[in-house]
């Protein structure tokens, strides 16, 4: 619009620039316009639009998608959620977190599963490379990893903190339960976070009520959101929530949202 003002050919004097008052704009006033545009077109280039990437790791047979928010500066780490449903589809947990990944900046890793369902457990493998390659390729910070998912994608998250506990910082749960051989574990991690996300209706309630003390007794920070609707994916708000405290427990250097 500066430009504009400055530069555009007058319809009513046929002058090549538009003057004010009879006079042609002062060199300072120029040149102070072009410096805004300037460091503004700056500013611009330093941020990506949103982006989804679809990756496929360095294992045969892994699969990923990739969710980077509008807005994330260019050679920038930022927190980031490895995330999973119960079937595999990471379209479907980006339809619920994109709204939280959008608000505080997060990025979204969440595997796919093209083929047939397979025991969670022996994705340990695949799971590994996803992060390794999620890390090496792109803009996520190593050391602000949380793992999301609901029903049985709710046990893989939980799993991955057991499997990683020097990778993984907190856990959101929705409607799903930490796997019973974990809860024999003598070394399941301690004091890290986790956001349970439950619904009264759910029969896995009582269930995420007793996990909810099992953390407790081994120091994990709680944040415990409850949901009307029974066994099903907690409304978008509640996923905001939970990203939202989680970001204000992570120890890392913030930088401005853009809401």
């Amino acid at each position: 619009m500066v430009m504009f003002r400055l530069f555009a050919k007058s319809t009513s004097t046929g002058e090549d620039f538009l003057q004010a008052n009879g006079k042609m704009p002062s060199l300072p006033t120029v040149l102070y316009a072009v410096s805004i545009i300037l460091l503004f077109c700056l500013f611009s280039s330093d941020r990506a639009s949103a982006e989804t990437i679809t990756d496929t790791g360095n294992k045969q047979g892994a699969s990923f998608l990739v969710y980077i928010p509008d807005g994330c500066k260019k050679n920038q780490k930022y927190p980031w959620i490895l995330g999973f449903s119960p079937n595999g589809r990471g379209t479907r947990v980006l339809n619920f977190v994109k709204e939280a990944c959008d608000r505080y900046h997060w990025i979204l890793v969440a595997p796919n599963n093209d083929g047939r369902p397979k025991p969670f457990l022996s994705l340990d493998a695949t799971m590994l490379d996803t992060i390794n390659t999620a890390v090496e390729k792109y803009p996520v910070d190593p050391n602000n990893m949380v793992c999301l998912g609901y029903a049985g994608g709710a046990v893989e998250a939980h799993h991955i903190s057991v499997l990683c506990p020097d990778k993984v910082k907190g856990v959101i749960a929705n409607c799903g339960i930490i796997h019973g051989a974990a809860l024999q574990s003598t070394n399941y991690p301690k004091g890290k976070l986790a956001v349970l996300i439950a619904s009264p209706t759910d029969y896995r309630f009582m269930q995420m009520r007793d996990n909810a003390q099992f953390l407790d007794g081994r120091q994990w920070k709680i944040n415990w959101l409850e949901f009307r609707g029974g066994h099903h994916w907690a409304p978008r708000r509640l996923f905001s929530e939970a990203v939202g405290w989680m970001d204000r427990q992570l120890p890392y250097a913030r930088t401005s949202y853009a809401f």
